[in-house]
């Protein structure tokens, strides 16, 4: 079982020195998907939803109140979420270093029936051919 809510907030950035330039920001407050970001989800309710923390939680996993949030649960469904991916549209980096990314997350990582919850961050800095797990 896979149960992964990420989002509140969600910033990539550069810093050179003390400047700062936001490349990404996202604080989900529409209420909508953000444009050009897709989901891949092999789960039977669509995967990841934009909403509240209350139109997103279930019975037997709550979740603390903190506007539009971005998520996706699979006690609400009592489906398989171990695919589910939240995909950034590509950035241009070329001219960035230092690149910072930075987001709020809620997370348990708990064990059930034998199979423990993980959530990564995968990037790819070659246009998809080979990509990080971190």
């Amino acid at each position: 079982m896979m149960r992964r809510i990420f989002g509140f907030i969600f910033l990539l950035s550069s810093s050179a020195m003390s400047a700062q330039n936001i490349l990404l920001s996202e604080d989900f407050e529409s209420g909508v998907f953000p444009d050009n970001w897709s989901q891949q989800t092999a789960a039977s309710d669509g995967g990841w939803e934009n909403g509240t923390a209350g139109s997103l939680e279930s019975e037997w996993w709550s979740i603390a109140s903190h506007g539009n949030i971005i998520g996706t649960n699979d006690d609400a469904c009592d489906c398989d979420k171990s695919e589910d991916y939240l995909i950034l549209p590509p950035l241009d980096f070329t001219s960035v270093t230092n690149a910072i990314l930075e987001f709020e997350s809620y997370y348990d990582g708990e064990t059930f029936e034998g199979s423990t919850e993980v959530a990564t961050i995968e990037y790819s800095l070659d246009e998809g051919s080979s990509w990080t797990v971190y």
